[in-house]
């Protein structure tokens, strides 16, 4: 979310007024940029023999998809950045104002429009229905596989090739030999899994299904939680593994703000 408006240098203090001149000689543009991720949702994708995975009133909502708590999370956070920047959110909302951006993703495009529902509640002129406090306000995407702010799915050669070879390096090779016996109990449950980037959908439902009370399987116990968080760590260090993947990342990500903003 992007939220820009002047601030007065005389003062330095925040103009809140919705509609503020934006040619003056003692005025600058404020940009604040808050990222957040989605609220609670289901699980992504179940294991083998997984006991819950088609249990409807676990999910009801759908694999993947947003729950309860998260829409009351992302609508609460919305009223947080209200009462957190009131001084420079104006009341009303104006596109010159805010702008939203998320991932073509249901969970996340549904977080969006709830923080958006939460921050700017349907004010004076902005009130078209006097039961809704409520107002439609737009959150633009980019579509799958060509999303390199959020996502970070959109093709990238070089930054590919990096990731092969941290993935075959002695260093991740040494250290994916040492969990062997995880990588074993896995494959004897039927999650195929050779590698350290093929088992955060495991860990991923364990840690959901857990947080809703549910008992995992006795086999999970002497992997869940300390192995396979210490694998998932490992990987999420080797995304960045060498000097030219920190470069590629970062450049992409801090050009395309510099759009935004």
């Amino acid at each position: 979310m992007i939220v820009e408006e002047p601030l007065d240098l005389e003062t330095s203090r925040f103009r809140s007024t919705p509609h503020a001149p934006r040619k003056q000689s003692n005025l600058v543009f404020c940009v604040r940029l808050q990222v957040f991720r989605h609220g609670d949702r289901n699980i992504l994708s179940v294991y083998p023999f997984d006991p819950y995975h088609d249990n409807m009133t676990i999910w009801p909502e759908g694999i993947g998809q947003l729950t309860n708590r998260g829409k009351l999370q992302m609508w609460e956070l919305g009223r947080y950045l209200r009462q957190r920047y009131g001084s420079l959110v104006p009341e009303l909302y104006s596109p010159e104002d805010t702008f939203m951006t998320s991932s073509d993703v249901d969970r996340c495009l549904m977080s969006a429009q709830l923080v958006l529902a939460g921050l700017y509640p349907a004010r004076g002129t902005q009130v078209w229905n006097p039961a809704l406090d409520w107002q439609p306000i737009p959150v633009h995407s980019t579509n799958p596989g060509q999303d390199n702010l959020i996502r970070m799915d959109a093709p990238c050669p070089a930054y590919s090739k990096e990731y092969e070879l941290a993935i075959d390096s002695s260093v991740i090779q040494n250290f994916t030999q040492e969990h062997a016996d995880l990588f074993r109990i896995l494959n004897e449950q039927g999650w195929p899994a050779t590698r350290i980037d093929q088992i955060h959908g495991v860990y991923d439902s364990f840690k959901i299904e857990e947080s809703r009370g549910l008992i995992l399987p006795d086999w999970a116990t002497s992997i869940y939680p300390d192995k396979l968080r210490g694998v998932l760590e490992t990987y999420e260090a080797m995304r960045v593994h060498t000097p030219l993947m920190k470069k590629l990342i970062s450049v992409i990500q801090s050009d395309k703000f510099q759009l935004l903003a």
